[in-house]
């Protein structure tokens, strides 16, 4: 009898956890767009992530390197617009759109 009577708190709670789980992302990003958000205009580099260019590999790298054999693995500009999908940059060589699953770190002088 116990167990038919838990069986429905059993099944709630994946969706319990898993809207925890979406609350807490969201905080995240709303957390993430805000430090941004507050940097508008300004100038950083976006060091983009090493796998994402194909020069992922087993030797260690400083995650501020500017190069990897010959090839950049960074962005400079100013920040033009974030949002959870990525970011926007003034670059002498016209805008650039970074995609958020690219970036690796945001660095401001």
């Amino acid at each position: 009898m116990k167990l038919i009577t838990l069986a429905p708190l059993v099944l709630a709670l994946p969706f319990a956890l898993g809207a925890c789980n979406i609350e807490a992302g969201n905080a995240a990003a709303t957390s993430h767009r805000k430090l941004l958000e507050d940097r508008y205009g300004e100038r950083c580099t976006v060091q983009l992530r090493r796998d994402a260019l194909g020069t992922g590999g087993g030797l260690p790298v400083p995650p501020t390197t500017s190069m990897i054999n010959g090839a950049e693995v960074m962005v400079a500009g100013k920040l033009l617009a974030y949002d959870t999908d990525g970011l926007m940059l003034s670059t002498p060589e016209g805008q650039l759109w970074v995609p958020a699953h690219s970036v690796l770190l945001v660095s401001f002088p």
